[in-house]
């Protein structure tokens, strides 16, 4: 016990300006949401720093994280202090960052390891940069884990039971991302019609 201080429960230092700033916010006074902002900006650009390790994506969590704040102003009860709940927000957006960056990792690496198509003819190479184009455009505005749920499995030919190991879902997940997938991108491509 030597050397060892006793420690007792953490208290919360409650800030009554911190309040009052949060309650202003609720009600949608833009000064005291500025004025948040500059409390805790420095916190939460730190936090996505060590994160993300790019200054450019942390500014941008940063920005979401405060965005989600004030859509969500209303519903959020004020505990005696802000930045905890601004840090689970930044958190949760940069695991999803990164679970994203992965994905695009795992489908970029299978793609470059897909063996090689054979040579056409021009025509039939026209075509298929045209079709290909619409493709990707029409993938492009589908949700991230249903575009690569669907590029998996017809692009690269993998099982679903392949595409739920690389992506880490229970197979019906991926089945479910796939049927919705291609019937968005059925609704894009009726679209260009």
């Amino acid at each position: 016990m030597g050397g060892e201080l006793a420690q007792g429960p953490r208290l919360v230092v409650l800030d009554p300006d911190e309040a009052g700033l949060v309650q202003r916010a609720q009600a949608g006074d833009r000064e005291a949401f500025s004025a948040l902002i500059g409390r805790h900006q420095a916190a939460v650009l730190a936090y996505g720093l060590r994160a993300l390790r790019d200054e450019a994506r942390a500014r941008d969590l940063a920005q979401e994280v405060f965005l989600t704040f004030w859509r969500e102003r209303r519903r959020y009860v004020h505990r005696g202090r802000l930045l905890p709940y601004l840090l689970t927000v930044a958190r949760n957006r940069a695991l999803a960052q990164h679970k994203r960056t992965q994905a695009s990792l795992r489908l970029a690496t299978a793609v470059a390891e897909a063996p090689p198509r054979a040579p056409s003819t021009p025509l039939e190479s026209a075509e298929r940069r045209q079709t290909r184009a619409r493709l990707e455009a029409a993938l492009a505005r589908l949700p991230d884990e249903r575009a690569e749920a669907v590029q998996l499995r017809f692009v690269l030919g993998l099982s679903v039971a392949e595409i739920a190991e690389i992506t880490q879902v229970a197979e019906g997940t991926v089945k479910s991302r796939i049927g919705r997938g291609l019937q968005g991108l059925r609704e894009e491509l009726s679209h260009e019609r």
